[in-house]
């Protein structure tokens, strides 16, 4: 039977609730959202940048049946509680990789950390318009990831130390793409982050906006760090 029928029939059962949370969880180490999908930075700086880029299809997929479940089960389930938790830990702890990253592919895993993290705590508020701007973030994300990824063709073990004296293009590309995964301004990723924290604060989630805020603050130095390096 379908959770979704095993919801209508039974609101609120804790069993309902506990087989989403361990879906969730599941659907998180395919998403590549820390702690559970941490295999996804070891694949990322392994894998050939355009082989990285295509196949971006699986973990926004199951980011979106997160979203879907999630909905499904309301925020104030165990399923929201786990998917906050998740949303949490893989937003800080894709900050903090993103600092030490030394080649593209852990750049680019740890830019998508830094967004599925806060597709997550974005769930806080499952209302409909919460919803909307999750989705519309896991798009704006797969293409941001996409273009960072796409970056790498060409450059030498992906290392971006010093990029922009070998190839300034590139440079200038992964610069901008990095903008757009982080939420620079008048890019989509500012878009996807600015509904997502309206739709917060429209929903009465204080706290998840100040977090947004907080990611915004991190995101700087994490693009100002990367930025460094490469030129």
């Amino acid at each position: 039977m379908a959770f979704e029928t095993l919801s209508l029939a039974a609101p609120g059962s804790p069993v309902v609730q506990a087989g989403l949370a361990l879906v969730i969880i599941n659907l998180a180490a395919l998403a590549g959202i820390a702690p559970v999908g941490d295999w996804l930075r070891l694949v990322w700086s392994r894998t050939p940048a355009a082989g990285v880029a295509a196949n971006l299809l699986a973990p926004a997929a199951a980011l979106g049946l997160i979203v879907r479940l999630v909905a499904m089960a309301g925020p104030d389930g165990v399923a929201a509680g786990v998917a906050l938790a998740l949303g949490a830990f893989s937003l800080a702890l894709g900050l903090w990789r993103g600092l030490a990253a030394a080649d593209i592919g852990r750049l680019g895993a740890a830019a998508w950390s830094v967004q599925a993290g806060a597709i997550l705590l974005a769930l806080g508020a499952a209302d409909a318009g919460g919803i909307a701007a999750a989705l519309f973030a896991i798009c704006a994300a797969a293409l941001a990831c996409a273009l960072l990824m796409s970056c790498a063709a060409g450059v030498e073990g992906g290392r971006y130390t010093g990029l922009a004296r070998r190839h300034p293009a590139a440079a200038a590309s992964l610069a901008l793409a990095l903008l757009c995964c982080l939420g620079g301004p008048l890019t989509i990723g500012f878009l996807a982050k600015w509904l997502m924290a309206t739709a917060a604060i429209a929903a009465g989630q204080w706290a998840i906006a100040a977090a947004f805020v907080c990611a915004a603050f991190g995101s700087v130095i994490f693009v100002g760090r990367a930025l460094e390096r490469m030129y």
